[in-house]
């Protein structure tokens, strides 16, 4: 389903037209981000948002200094990343693709 408008708006409606238990969303840290996704809860009521991963390559405040502060330096931080790593992207069986174009429709 591909749908366009305000979130706070259109999630709730649509995750209620589908008889949703919960709505996943990629956590997003950026104050837009948090706010919406804040909104959007509320406006959701009894069907839970949850808020997973990051859309970044590490989630923000994941890698920090021995001492658990944040860098303020470029250099040291990636060599921290690099030492923390990252997963592999999930297996995804093709097939979920034929799955996606079946099911897929757009609203506007």
């Amino acid at each position: 389903m591909v749908v366009h408008g305000d979130p706070v708006k259109i999630v709730p409606r649509s995750a209620k037209e589908i008889g949703s238990e919960s709505v996943h969303v990629t956590a997003d840290c950026a104050p837009y981000g948090c706010e919406r996704d804040e909104a959007v809860e509320e406006a959701l009521g009894d069907i839970e948002l949850v808020r997973t991963g990051s859309p970044r390559a590490v989630t923000p405040g994941r890698v920090r200094k021995a001492d658990g502060t944040p860098f303020k330096v470029f250099t040291p931080f990636r060599n921290a990343w690099l030492d923390h790593g990252w997963r592999k992207p999930a297996d995804t069986d093709t097939s979920t693709l034929d799955w996606i174009r079946a099911h897929w429709t757009r609203t506007r």
